[in-house]
């Protein structure tokens, strides 16, 4: 809920900072920011679906208990 408050924070503020200097490049620039921060947020779990997705062995597994049994 902080992150969706945090991304209308980043829209608001370049409404804002493009209405004040007429500078549009300021939407862009925000919305590169935005994304940065989501991705670096959500890396654990885009890495731990891209794992599943290809079919891979999650890390927790020990695979020698697996072939004893």
């Amino acid at each position: 809920m902080a992150a969706d408050s945090g991304v209308s924070l980043g829209v608001v503020a370049a409404g804002f900072l493009i209405n004040i200097s007429g500078f549009y490049l300021f939407d862009p620039i925000i919305s590169l920011v935005i994304v940065v921060v989501i991705t670096i947020g959500t890396w654990g779990l885009l890495k731990d679906s891209l794992h599943l997705s290809l079919d891979t062995v999650p890390k927790d597994i020990d695979l020698e208990i697996i072939k004893c049994i």
